[in-house]
């Protein structure tokens, strides 16, 4: 007897066997009619098992047959015939349970594999289905399908990188890589969906994407990128203590690979024991910032010697870093120092590759200006203050999403210096003025939010009204200035 289904199912249609939609009639029974289907597809296997039981029967029958037979040999015949049964009865609930799942199936959706085993599969040639079902055959089938998946997210990340080209930086943008990821979840995939959602300041969806990175990555280095960039993103939304975690146990993993292959992996320690450097320096750990950066500059300068650029790249990063921490020390001759050799390495990059460097010499020349105001050198500072901004400015026609944050920036330390050193309050609210509009985009994003109030705090050292004069420009903001 065949188990109750709930499903409704009747007779195979589709001349080629391509889809299977079975229908029942009012007044036909659901277990009849897979009577029916089981009958035909394992005829060929019960007629072998029923022929092997009749056989059973005729010798259990038998008198003078059993007489002959040891009492443990009865036994062993009978188990065997209730084994049989048992084996006719497994099948039927087998094949009765692979219809009712192929029920509704559109086989012209699926592989040549799936479509030729299911057809012989409906004839009875259960052993033909499963010859047909190579092994090897099935593994290729899988590649396959593999590439073309790859294929697929491929062409949607391709399509992202042709929309951020045209600064579109739109929800037509986060679908690519949401489609990327949920037609290949590869862990580059999910963390290039991470970084650019972090780019985009959707803190939620990153760190759904690197904890999905996290999930997906299978070696100790796709393990460490994630947990570093993770990191990152948990400074940004305040989460000290989950990032310290985070940046330790990245820390941990490089040390490992370093020992393993030094040259392959020490860039990766470098950067790590920068960006832990710069969390700790936020929370004015001086001396424990300062070991991580001077252990990464000398990883950076080691291996710079080569001159390849993204180490003479790494080794600015790691000299202005530690500039900053020094001038947050107010050891301005040493930040000095940092930034001279900043400036020298950014300045020979942009030789090389404008598009590229451009930036870094930016945030160089505004890092300068602003020690150099300390430092009392205000015609210096005026230079590279201007310099800063020329360069912003340009960044910003051709990709405002990115670098709109650094222009506003950089007008709110040219605001301050008009009105606490070379005072002058038109120049001063020229510049802040602009710098509130450069930074409103920000305004949610809680690093940036202390730049927005040190561009208000301008206005209330000015004796503007600030309330007034954020309402009068219609701006609303969530946070206390």
């Amino acid at each position: 007897m065949i188990k109750k289904y709930k499903n409704t199912l009747g007779d195979v249609t589709g001349d080629n066997n391509t889809i299977i939609q079975i229908n029942l009639s009012e007044d036909e029974n659901i277990d009849e009619k897979l009577g029916v289907l089981v009958e035909k597809i394992s005829k060929k296997e019960k007629i072998s098992l029923n022929n092997k039981i009749e056989n059973l029967e005729r010798k259990l029958k038998d008198k003078s047959e059993i007489n002959e037979y040891k009492e443990q040999e009865v036994f062993r015949l009978k188990t065997e015939r209730a084994n049989l049964q048992k084996e006719i009865h497994q099948k039927e609930e087998l094949y009765a349970s692979l219809l009712l799942e192929l029920n509704g199936k559109d086989f012209t959706q699926t592989n040549k594999l799936y479509t030729s085993a299911y057809k012989a599969f409906f004839k009875g040639e259960v052993y033909e289905a499963i010859k047909i079902l190579d092994r090897q055959k099935l593994l290729d089938s899988t590649l396959k399908l593999q590439r073309e998946k790859e294929d697929s997210a491929n062409t949607w990340l391709f399509k992202a990188s042709l929309l951020k080209s045209k600064n579109k930086f739109t929800e037509e943008l986060n679908e690519c890589y949401e489609k990327a990821v949920e037609i290949d979840s590869s862990w580059g995939n999910c963390l290039n969906a991470a970084r650019h959602f972090q780019f985009m300041h959707n803190f939620t969806k990153a760190e759904y994407y690197f904890n999905y990175a996290m999930f997906k990555a299978q070696t100790e280095y796709e393990k460490g990128i994630t947990l570093s960039e993770l990191a990152i993103l948990q400074v940004y939304k305040n989460e000290y203590e989950k990032a310290i975690t985070n940046y330790e146990a990245a820390l941990s993993i490089y040390q490992r690979l370093v020992e393993e292959k030094p040259q392959t992996y020490s860039h990766n320690l470098g950067l790590v024991l920068h960006n832990y450097a710069n969390l700790l320096a936020i929370k004015n750990e001086y001396m424990k910032a300062e070991v991580n950066y001077d252990e990464a500059l000398s990883i950076m300068r080691k291996l710079s010697e080569n001159s390849e650029l993204v180490y003479l790249q790494s080794l600015g990063m790691v000299l202005n870093s530690l500039g900053n921490l020094q001038m947050n020390k107010k050891d301005y001759n040493k930040a000095k120092l940092c930034y001279k050799e900043t400036l020298e390495i950014r300045r020979e990059l942009v030789k090389i590759n404008s598009e590229i460097y451009l930036p870094d010499l930016g945030m160089i020349l505004s890092n300068f200006a602003n020690l150099q105001v300390q430092m009392g050198e205000c015609e210096e500072a005026i230079v590279n203050y201007n310099g800063a901004l020329s360069i912003y400015r340009k960044l910003v026609e051709t990709n405002p999403q990115i670098y709109l944050q650094s222009l506003g920036m950089t007008q709110v330390n040219i605001s301050i210096f008009y009105q606490k050193t070379k005072v002058n309050r038109g120049m001063s609210m020229e510049f802040i003025e602009e710098a509130i509009i450069s930074l409103l985009p920000y305004k949610n994003v809680f690093h940036m939010q202390n730049y927005l109030k040190g561009a208000l705090k301008v206005l209330k050292d000015w004796e503007v009204n600030v309330e007034s004069y954020l309402k009068e420009k219609g701006i609303m903001l969530d946070f206390k200035y």
